[in-house]
């Protein structure tokens, strides 16, 4: 990460769950870039978009604020 600059192009990070908000959160202030959090299901209040996703023992789902994403 020492070696990242702000020719990345991205608008935003995502970070999901747990460890990665701190990864994250590093990785947004360095590049200055808005971070976007990603929960389990049922985790995050208001309108969200969810993904579902295959685990080797089932499935399991991603949300993001909707409004995050505006």
């Amino acid at each position: 990460m020492a070696n990242l600059d702000e020719s990345i192009s991205s608008e935003a990070i995502v970070a999901i769950d747990a460890r990665g908000f701190i990864f994250g959160s590093m990785l947004a202030q360095k590049l200055r870039k808005p971070l976007i959090l990603a929960r389990k299901k049922n985790k995050l209040p208001g309108e969200l978009i969810e993904n579902n996703y295959q685990l080797e023992y089932g499935t399991d789902s991603l949300a993001i604020k909707k409004e995050s994403l505006l």
